[in-house]
């Protein structure tokens, strides 16, 4: 198009702005990460107060010098109703699919070779701390034609944003740290993604 003098101006976003943009999955893990930057700053404080120890309990980490929560971990306070953008953001982020993603367990995994089952009823696959399902999706897909049920395990906060499960597939509401319901013991997989390296040994251990 040309332009004159008189013509009216017109702008565009570049490819960040339209990152930011809402409705771009990219604006929430700009927004996730930004929450970070001020633990980021305080790590000199935090590490200097404790003597430059390896942090050894998550209620008591650099996030929870930051942000004056002690006693909590990042996920009790990330889970208040005040904090709903942080954690809008959060399970947003972690539906994102990463670099490489395609090659690992999900899409290279032998599933229907390693987790055949022959009783219908019997819990094939439970996806602990599995956020708003996106893994039970990919792990269904996988499945397909496969005897079993799919179970999706996260905070009940977490559960409410899951949707689009797939047929049959069943939430459990609870923290990952209470005991396991008599109903899941004894499946046949358990699946742990991104989930440890959250914790100190003290949680995850």
């Amino acid at each position: 198009t040309t332009t004159t003098a008189d013509s009216i101006p017109r702008y565009t976003p570049s490819a960040f702005g339209r990152a930011l943009a809402t409705g771009s999955p990219l604006r929430s893990a700009v927004i996730h990460f930004s929450y970070h930057f001020r633990s980021a700053v305080k790590l000199p404080d935090y590490f200097a107060a404790n003597g430059y120890k390896h942090p050894v309990d998550a209620r008591d980490s650099p996030f929870v010098n930051a942000y004056g929560c002690k006693g909590e971990t990042y996920f009790d306070y990330m889970n208040k109703p005040e904090n709903a953008r942080m954690f809008d953001a959060f399970n947003e982020t972690m539906t994102l699919r990463k670099p490489g993603e395609h090659d690992t367990f999900v899409a290279a995994y032998p599933v229907k070779e390693r987790l055949a089952i022959s009783e219908p009823s019997r819990v094939l696959f439970v996806d602990i701390g599995g956020g708003v399902g996106h893994q039970v999706r990919k792990f269904s897909e996988r499945a397909q034609g496969m005897q079993g049920v799919c179970v999706l395990l996260d905070l009940p906060s977490v559960i409410a944003q899951a949707k689009e499960l797939p047929d049959g597939a069943v939430t459990v509401g609870q923290s990952f740290f209470d005991p396991m319901p008599q109903s899941l013991k004894g499946a046949k997989a358990f699946y742990l993604r991104m989930l440890l390296h959250d914790w100190p040994e003290m949680q995850a251990v």
